[in-house]
């Protein structure tokens, strides 16, 4: 493996690893959501629940964004090919990304963590 390509997976990797602790944080807040929504629900506070089912829908989002991002990001060393020109890594990137979401099945609306706040309250 060159020197280049190394570089670039552990740059890949520490980038990746650093996502997957936001990713658990959002997992962490679209919970503690939940349980704030399963009050409210007690409490007959509908309107309050929809809104944090709004607020859960939008950290799911960006849930699927960042675990998109990390796993494009782990691509990257495979799909860098070395030449003599500068390699534009922002498009190579999107193009990683563009992939794993092709490859992603789940709609927000549909995601797991959505069930779980709905099936709650």
């Amino acid at each position: 493996m060159s020197s280049v390509l190394n570089k670039l997976t552990n740059a890949a990797e520490r980038e990746s690893s650093e996502s997957q602790a936001l990713i658990a944080d959002i997992r962490k807040a679209i919970g503690e959501i939940r349980n704030v929504a399963v009050d409210y629900e007690k409490d007959g506070k509908s309107d309050k629940v929809k809104k944090l089912e709004e607020a859960a829908l939008e950290l799911v989002a960006s849930n699927v964004d960042c675990t998109c991002y990390a796993e494009a990001i782990r691509e990257v060393p495979r799909a860098y090919q070395p030449s003599n020109q500068s390699t534009d890594f922002e498009k190579l990137i999107e193009a990683e990304v563009n992939k794993v979401k092709a490859d992603s099945s789940t709609s927000v609306e549909n995601h797991p963590l959505i069930r779980q706040f709905r099936e709650a309250v």
